[in-house]
């Protein structure tokens, strides 16, 4: 189970080898063994005991924002893995085998887009041709993007990254189109959101991101750096490159709850121009997310949750760095 604690005066204390997990509504005593995760939000409080027996035990504790994004976490001193595999990581971001798995991503995000819309099912004529042209127009980028042949990596994600980003464009245009009304929206907005759908999206995202970045830690691979967005200061750029794969499963999520009416204005509050989910958001926000990463799904011959494939392609993506055969790792 993943921990979450966002109330003011929530506290995590450890008692004869248990967490003791208290919060205004109730105090829960909880086998360590049985934690994956910590989240935290501000102004929760726990003792150095808990930290002790997360890193002991292996259970990442991560600090959230009021956005969803992850503020820094705690985890043991120990890597992942020989200095060996990080050496061969950074070769990679510099060498051929950069431009292959690149496409790879790309390719499988623009496939995963083109899949995601074919949820919607318009009955008026107008509408199936504005989904079928939206649909051709993510297809007709991701052939360019499967022909950009260059040596130059630096010109090479410059056309790449415009092809991605026309897709998506397309992509967030159709989805809006679809959406009840009063989730729709101009166009997609990172940090700061002003609507309700780009704000849920964004913590979604923020939850992918830490998951990510966790297994990147875990299987010893470097999240600072990166193929696309290595030229990001001071980021987590390996994470932003991995999450391209698996964007879809944040986007479905939260397609669902607007179609289902289930997230409303009172879930969210106002920082200045922000609009961000407020506790009651966050939690429902929460339970879905880690409901839809937990259900078992097959993928690349292989029965797992969700969250347990993103886990084995980052092993597996590990192991082809290790190994020098990216190209076993890419379909394209």
């Amino acid at each position: 189970m993943n921990l979450h604690l966002s109330k003011y005066g929530s506290s995590i204390k450890l008692d004869n080898g248990q967490f003791k997990v208290r919060t205004k509504e109730k105090l829960e005593v909880l086998n360590p063994s049985l934690v994956k995760r910590i989240y935290l939000n501000s102004s929760v409080s726990l003792s150095t005991d808990v930290l002790f027996k997360a890193i002991e035990m292996g259970i990442p504790i991560i600090l959230k924002q009021r956005n969803g994004k992850v503020a820094g976490r705690m985890w043991s001193a120990k890597y992942g893995s020989i200095t060996t595999l990080r050496r061969k990581q950074l070769q990679l971001s510099e060498g051929e085998d950069a431009f292959l798995l690149i496409k790879d991503i790309l390719n499988q995000k623009l496939l995963n887009q083109q899949q995601l819309l074919l949820i919607f099912d318009p009955q008026a004529k107008d509408d199936l041709s504005f989904l079928e042209g939206r649909r051709a127009h993510i297809e007709r980028q991701r052939r360019k993007l499967l022909a950009t042949d260059l040596n130059n990596l630096k010109e090479f994600k410059k056309k790449v990254m415009g092809y991605e980003g026309s897709a998506g464009k397309a992509y967030f245009q159709t989805i809006s189109y679809f959406l009840p009304k009063m989730y729709q929206f101009t166009e997609r907005a990172q940090r700061p959101a002003g609507d309700m759908f780009n704000t849920s999206l964004n913590y979604c995202y923020g939850m992918l991101y830490s998951l990510i970045e966790g297994y990147l830690i875990e299987s010893g691979l470097d999240p600072y750096t990166g193929l696309l967005h290595r030229d990001d200061y001071n980021k987590p750029v390996f994470v932003y490159d991995i999450i391209e794969r698996y964007r879809i499963w944040a986007d479905l999520v939260v397609i669902r709850l607007c179609r289902q009416y289930i997230l409303f204005e009172d879930f969210f509050s106002k920082d200045g121009q922000a609009l961000l989910l407020n506790e009651f958001g966050r939690k429902i926000m929460v339970h879905a997310f880690s409901e839809y990463m937990e259900e078992k799904i097959a993928l690349a011959g292989k029965q797992l949750s969700r969250e347990g494939h993103i886990r084995s392609y980052i092993q597996a993506l590990a192991g082809a760095i290790g190994n020098d055969k990216i190209e076993s790792l890419c379909s394209i």
